[in-house]
């Protein structure tokens, strides 16, 4: 999904919601997703709509957010997974 074909970008609930609807036409729910992206702000969103969250942590982020997991490079992945 483009964000400029759904006119709204993160961490506005709206791209969220949207991807939430697309998955489940296709009978797959929230919490059955992971979100990975570097910023924690875009990864609350996604939480606070129940999709699993990865922070891949490339620089300090201040924001104030316990994602579910923490990672430093995408090869950590297999750890968690």
């Amino acid at each position: 999904m483009i964000s400029a074909d759904v006119q709204s970008r993160k961490p506005n609930e709206k791209i969220y919601k949207i991807l939430i609807g697309r998955l489940q036409a296709r009978q797959i729910i929230p919490q059955q997703c992971i979100f990975i992206d570097d910023r924690l702000k875009n990864l609350k969103t996604a939480k606070d709509l129940g999709i699993k969250t990865i922070h891949l942590k490339k620089e300090e982020d201040n924001f104030d957010f316990q994602p579910d997991f923490t990672l430093r490079t995408l090869r950590e992945i297999q750890e968690i997974l």
